[in-house]
């Protein structure tokens, strides 16, 4: 007699015990196979939660950086609009002229070449706005027969930065044969607009006067550069440069 007829006797002779014993086994595979099954259902359902947690929570993030960039932005032009309002506070000045020279004449006795605001237009530097080349040297202006000195400033359209979106200027530029006076010279001379007044050779219509600003300016008067340029022989230079420094370079 085999192994296997001993076997199947047995089976024969204990068949609830078998049938009990296959079901019991089958019941455990069972078991572990659903366990198996549902834990891998599990685990993919929780990597699609987690994916979407760090979806949601990187999108959360991009909103509040834009959020904060927009931010940043609107500050950064707010300020900007009120460095705007005091006007140019930086005047660069040739490299050889002497500071305590310049402040005891109220101009610059040295020059340099009108290209060099050209120059630092280009440089990429990011805390200097607005660059307005100027001619500046004290003269005396004429109204009928009434005189009186003044600092006259050549000057042109602001230069704009190569590294910038252009800004609307600080100071408009003058027409040729066309003259700004300053708030003192109005008062003084008693000058308005459309008056011919007269400057060394040359003759000039007042386009606009100036409200008191309680500075230089009062008794400044603005002609185009060219013809500043002409007028005291100073072809292509200028002897400063008016600029407005800024701290927002973001």
């Amino acid at each position: 007699m085999t192994i296997w007829r001993l076997v199947i006797k047995e089976i024969r002779y204990r068949k609830v015990n078998f049938t009990l014993s296959v079901l019991s086994v089958l019941v455990a595979v069972g078991f572990l196979v659903a366990s198996i099954t549902l834990l891998r259902v599990h685990n993919r359902r929780t990597e699609q939660i987690v994916q979407a947690k760090i979806a949601e929570t990187a999108e959360a993030v991009r909103r509040r950086q834009r959020d904060a960039d927009t931010r940043a932005a609107e500050l950064t032009e707010a300020f900007r609009k009120i460095m705007l309002k005091f006007g140019y506070n930086l005047l660069i000045l040739p490299k050889t002229e002497k500071i305590i020279d310049y402040q005891v004449r109220g101009a610059a006795a040295t020059y340099m070449p009108e290209d060099n605001v050209r120059i630092l237009s280009e440089s990429g530097i990011m805390t200097v706005r607005h660059l307005l080349p100027i001619l500046q040297q004290r003269q005396v202006l004429i109204f009928g027969n009434r005189r009186q000195e003044v600092f006259l400033v050549g000057t042109r359209g602001e230069i704009p930065l190569s590294h910038r979106e252009p800004k609307q200027p600080l100071l408009s530029a003058v027409r040729a044969g066309e003259i700004i006076v300053g708030h003192g010279i109005h008062r003084e001379l008693g000058v308005d607009v459309g008056d011919t007044v007269r400057l060394i050779d040359r003759e000039f219509k007042v386009s606009r006067w100036y409200a008191p600003r309680g500075t230089n300016d009062d008794s400044t008067v603005w002609i185009e550069l060219g013809q500043a340029q002409q007028m005291l022989g100073k072809p292509g230079k200028i002897n400063g440069i008016l600029a407005l420094s800024c701290v927002c370079t973001q």
